[in-house]
């Protein structure tokens, strides 16, 4: 006896790995995501311009990094006592302009380096909906709280995302890597329901024919995994829009087993029990019993650290590294 509609997700053709770089963009989804990669030690750049909810937000961060366009006046504003960036969500935001592009700008170094070595890109739509800046004409990342009136509401059309993207995707950067699209499993409620339908429809349709057009373009069901395997209001938080904890663990899961590589899966599990180790606070910190675990631990994390060069564990061994 079933109880649930099981999602069929169709065997990968290719896995993520601590060899293979990844850049990571899009909604709250992405970002669930990104963290799940980076606990995992893997190597990543995540939302350099902060979360990013419609595709043209997500198309700008990439230009951001691709062709190394500068903030212009335009896209800098104040509000109250902070500058902030249309291209950018409140992350970013400074007391100071030029703090507020500093940060821009480390941000943006960073992500250029994991995504000039990237293999995989990872973007996740949330919604089709876009507000447009009346006074610059930019369609914005995020609104900073700035009155209503400021703003014009559109929904994009499913041939503007496609256009959008397959100009992004032909850049010559994209060139040797693997794209895997995915939409948001989160309500945007403030959209209303119909409206919130309205717009998940369009981000599928348009992401089914960019994966029909290139062989380097997949996506994962995310959003079908949340509203038929898991349809029940118990796998979303509290305020009834966002997936619970829960409910992103088993996605979490699906999606590692879909992408990431058994071996990688398998070097994350040791990852992670040295990660518990450097959280456990013993009785007695002077104990033989406790010197010798952390003896083995400071081992294992040298063992992997030179049979996985690609790993990042100079945390773990700066903090194991005491025991002599």
């Amino acid at each position: 006896m079933k109880f649930t509609t099981q999602v069929e997700i169709p065997n990968s053709n290719f896995t993520i790995g601590y060899d293979t770089p990844t850049m990571i963009v899009g909604s709250c989804f992405a970002q669930n995501i990104g963290n799940k990669m980076a606990e995992w030690h893997l190597p990543i750049s995540l939302n350099p311009c902060g979360v990013a909810f419609n595709p043209i937000s997500v198309i700008n961060t990439f230009d951001l990094i691709i062709n190394k366009i500068k903030i212009g006046n335009d896209a800098l504003i104040q509000n109250g006592d902070l500058w902030c960036s249309l291209y950018h969500s409140t992350q970013f935001s400074k007391t100071d302009r030029n703090l507020l592009l500093e940060g821009i700008e480390a941000a943006l170094t960073s992500a250029r380096e994991i995504f000039s070595n990237a293999k995989f890109v990872i973007i996740t739509l949330g919604t089709a909906w876009i507000y447009r800046h009346l006074k610059s004409g930019l369609i914005v990342n995020n609104c900073h709280k700035l009155p209503d009136g400021e703003f014009s509401r559109e929904l994009l059309s499913v041939d503007k995302i496609v256009e959008s993207f397959q100009r992004l995707f032909s850049e010559t950067a994209f060139f040797d890597k693997q794209i895997i699209l995915t939409v948001s499993p989160v309500r945007h409620i403030k959209d209303s329901l119909h409206g919130n339908n309205i717009s998940k429809s369009t981000l599928l349709l348009a992401i089914n024919q960019l994966v029909a057009k290139s062989a380097n373009v997949h996506y994962f069901p995310a959003y079908e995994i949340v509203l038929d395997e898991l349809r029940d209001y118990r796998f979303y938080a509290d305020d009834l829009t966002h997936p619970s904890k829960m409910a992103i663990e088993y996605i979490w899961e699906k999606f590692s087993n879909w992408a990431i590589t058994l071996q990688t899966r398998q070097i994350a599990t040791e990852l992670r029990k040295i990660d518990a180790a450097m959280a456990h606070r013993p009785i007695n910190q002077d104990s033989q019993q406790h010197a010798s675990f952390r003896k083995q631990m400071f081992e294992k994390v040298v063992y992997l650290k030179n049979k996985y060069p690609n790993i990042n564990l100079d945390r773990q061994l700066e903090f194991f590294n005491d025991i002599f």
